[in-house]
């Protein structure tokens, strides 16, 4: 979880913000509206701030005392404001704010929450500078660090591929032309046969060259092209717009995956029940009157579990591609924990007994900030894994508990556990983790990866493993805790 502080002394301004990062951005928002507050805030916190978002006018500082505070501390600071001067957005950005945004319209705020996304996004990311000159390779890097990229530096192009061959995870490199030895367009030629578009941004500098050189760079390799000198907010412009090119380049790979394994699942899975339910049917139909009233309730039965084992399937393809319509959003709302298990339990009471396995709930008063219908799918998917794999005569007991800013919730069992070879995969679908029960019922594979892709929407964490000191499994979450509704 990623801490903001937001220093602004408007209650509505505050709420807005507070509301749309919980739900879009999964951060943590702390508020101060006076300089006092924020001033106790970074004196006290044990945890640093990933971010401040300041307003240049406060009660008790009305000449941008409150971005002096943070920038001392050594927060990103980004001032979001409705007073705009030329002159004083430049000095703020001479001290080393991120940015300077106004906060005159609904666009400004979309912009505000992409800058932040993107930063946070940052700080798990390298960035290879290259240029031979000193001055300009420090003066591009610590821009970049600025912005909490990851930066290591090289001043030739064959040191920099001494350092992308030891670091191949680097994802972003910026590198002059005009260097001793490898230019950089031999730099990027070399590059671009182990590493495709998909895989490396590179954003070539020069002050020579031209257009000319800039369509040389794009037509070899290079995602960008910048001439020297630039501004420090086009050079940051173009490693945004080339990093989220990348995300989202990630995104579909992995979407593509999912889709594959979902239509996989579709075009076996699906099918396989339907086979024996239809020779049984026609067995029924055909041979009544041969049939002894054991072998009809045998076959009535046997109808009956591979039903069950249909419809499981279709309400879990059916939960999957709701989690992942494009534009569903979260419908927020404070949750009492205990309702939702409660109901979560009654669904799956005949189960659970059938099995003899106990349910108990121990959610005291835990209140979360969730969608209901998402909380109740997670809760009644982690609940029908431990049911599945827990022996007759054992249990299956949430609680729920806040800690911190979140509300934690517990879903343990004494079954027979997870293998651990496994365990690292449960929540991808794209790979299948599939097992039989302790009564052999059949899985999906689609249970877990569910739970995960709603917590993730959430902003919230989620986890499973091995209970410590005994058998069984433990799976939790953790979820924003419940928004005060006082005015």
């Amino acid at each position: 979880m990623n801490r903001v502080l937001v220093i602004e002394d408007s209650s509505f301004f505050l709420n807005v913000i507070k509301t749309n990062f919980a739900s879009e951005t999964g951060v943590e928002i702390v508020t101060a509206m006076t300089l006092k507050e924020a001033e106790a805030h970074l004196e006290n916190s044990v945890e640093d701030f990933a971010l401040a978002l300041v307003d240049l006018r406060l009660p008790d500082a009305n000449d941008g005392e409150a971005v002096d505070l943070t920038i001392k501390y050594g927060v990103p600071s980004i001032v979001f404001t409705s007073n705009f001067d030329e002159d004083i957005r430049e000095r703020y950005l001479e001290k080393g704010i991120l940015d300077f945004v106004l906060k005159d319209n609904p666009s400004s705020l979309e912009y505000l929450l992409k800058l932040i996304r993107r930063v946070i996004r940052n700080r798990d990311i390298k960035a290879l500078v290259v240029d031979d000159s000193t001055v300009a390779r420090h003066f591009c890097s610590g821009f970049l660090e600025r912005y909490q990229l990851q930066v290591i530096e090289a001043k030739s192009g064959e040191e920099a591929l001494e350092i992308f061959k030891a670091q191949p995870d680097i994802r972003l490199i910026i590198t002059d032309h005009e260097m001793p030895g490898m230019s950089g367009y031999d730099l990027i030629t070399k590059l671009r046969r182990t590493h495709g578009l998909d895989k490396l941004a590179i954003i070539g500098v020069s002050a020579a060259g031209g257009a000319l050189l800039s369509a040389k760079f794009i037509k070899h390799g290079a995602n960008d092209f910048l001439a020297k000198p630039y501004l420090p907010e086009e050079l940051y412009t173009r490693v945004a717009l080339n990093l989220d090119m990348l995300d989202g380049l990630d995104d579909l790979a992995t979407e593509v995956a999912i889709q594959n394994r979902f239509f996989g699942i579709i075009s076996h899975d699906l099918k396989g029940p339907l086979n024996p339910i239809l020779g049984m049917t026609e067995m029924l139909t055909s041979m009544q009157d041969k049939l002894s009233p054991e072998k009809m309730a045998e076959l009535a039965e046997s109808i009956n579990v591979a039903t069950q084992r249909q419809l499981e399937l279709v309400n879990s393809l059916l939960e999957w591609s709701s989690s992942h319509i494009k534009g569903r959003q979260i419908e927020w709302d404070n949750v009492v924990v205990s309702g939702v298990v409660e109901t979560v339990f009654s669904e799956l009471e005949a189960v659970a007994g059938g099995k003899g396995v106990t349910l108990v709930s121990d959610t005291s008063d835990a209140i979360a900030r969730t969608d209901p219908q998402a909380l109740s799918t997670i809760i009644r998917n982690l609940v029908s894994n431990s049911i599945k794999f827990t022996e007759p005569g054992g249990g299956v007991a949430v609680s729920a508990e806040k800690k911190g800013n979140a509300i934690e919730i517990v879903v343990a069992d004494n079954g027979v556990g997870i293998d651990a070879q496994i365990l690292p995969n449960v929540f991808d679908v794209s790979i299948k983790t599939t097992r039989k029960g302790t009564a052999n019922e059949e899985g999906t594979g689609l249970g877990l990866p569910i739970c995960a892709e709603l917590v993730k929407k959430h902003g919230g964490e989620i986890g499973i493993g091995p209970r410590d000191g005994g058998t069984g499994t433990i799976a939790w979450l953790r979820l924003p805790i419940a928004v005060s509704t006082d005015t």
